[in-house]
């Protein structure tokens, strides 16, 4: 497993020919984005720094976006999304936790 910073608040976790975008930066966004392909993207804030999918979008390759609480299953990888609040540009808005089952390990983001 290789995990990835893509700056801000982005990274890339890649095992074998599966890769998962968590927070990819946006083509809007003030900050640098980086183009991957991906088989899952996580946002974990609507926000148009982190809600990138687009970027996460390559060739045939376009992701299965997750923006919210709830429990899934993609390609055999578990995910669970849990609602918290967080305080990002002065405002209090709804923030996704996630844990993902890959590998024989749980990783939260």
């Amino acid at each position: 497993m290789i995990i990835s910073y893509n700056g801000v608040e982005s990274f890339k976790i890649q095992f074998g020919d599966t890769a998962i975008a968590l927070n990819p930066v946006s083509k809007e966004s003030k900050f640098k984005a980086v183009k991957y392909g991906a088989d899952i993207a996580l946002v974990s804030l609507n926000d148009k720094d982190f809600n990138g999918v687009e970027n996460a979008t390559h060739g045939e390759r376009e992701p299965f976006s997750i923006t919210g609480p709830g429990e899934y299953e993609v390609k055999g990888i578990f995910v669970k999304g849990f609602p918290s609040v967080s305080t990002y540009g002065g405002k209090e808005r709804l923030n996704t936790i996630y844990t993902i089952a890959i590998e024989g390990m749980n990783v939260c983001f």
